[in-house]
């Protein structure tokens, strides 16, 4: 009795080292796990950060919408207004009306597509003033789905105002240029009238003017 007695209390002792060990081993990759993931967490954290000081102090608009064109995502307003008066809001509609059906068609190809699009579009902001961009839209996948779509744009309003300058002047100098030749060509039309076909200088008048 007594051997069998001294047998069960071994085998205990063994069992409650073995289920120690076992123990100890799970404590170990336990806090293995939890180094680990507080080491993957503050990565993310530290990423988001790098992420959100970048997008926010980009000389360009950053934002996002959802599949039906609500802003979902903006670093900053052109008029400094507080972000959050525009969230939810339909993006399209910030567009100038004449570019608005065009903006809304780039945001359902982008959606059933996922290709990248740039277009150059007048946008009204919230002060009312009317600012050209340059735009870059592009798709953010989620499960194999366009979720939202990215848009980053660039104002390009210095450059279309130059842009408007040349033309006028190009305008202007080829109307200085033509005014001239329609004088001339009238003063020897008129020279041509004058002067009668009995001339013999009128056949020269003639071609000239045709010129």
């Amino acid at each position: 009795a007594e051997a069998s007695l001294r047998a069960a209390h071994d085998e205990l002792e063994l069992r409650v080292e073995l289920r120690t060990a076992e123990l100890a081993q799970a404590n170990a990759e336990l806090r293995k796990e939890v180094a680990e993931r507080r080491r993957v967490e503050q990565e993310l954290r530290q990423s988001k950060e790098r992420w959100r000081s970048l997008v926010q102090n980009a000389p360009d608009l950053i934002g996002t919408v959802d599949r039906e064109g609500r802003i979902r995502f903006l670093n900053r307003l052109p008029s400094r207004s507080p972000v959050d008066s525009v969230l939810g809001v339909d993006g399209v509609t910030f567009a100038e009306k004449a570019y608005q059906a065009e903006l809304r068609r780039i945001v359902d190809q982008v959606v059933q597509t996922g290709a990248n699009v740039t277009r150059e579009l007048a946008f009204t902001a919230t002060d009312g003033t009317t600012t050209w961009y340059a735009i870059s839209f592009g798709p953010i996948w989620q499960s194999s789905t366009v979720a939202e779509v990215l848009f980053i744009s660039r104002n390009i309003d210095h450059r279309k105002k130059l842009e408007q300058v040349k033309d006028n002047l190009i305008h202007d100098v080829s109307h200085e240029l033509r005014t001239p030749l329609a004088k001339v060509r009238m003063s020897l039309e008129l020279l041509g009238e004058i002067a009668g076909k009995q001339d013999p200088d009128h056949d020269r008048i003639e071609r000239v003017s045709r010129l």
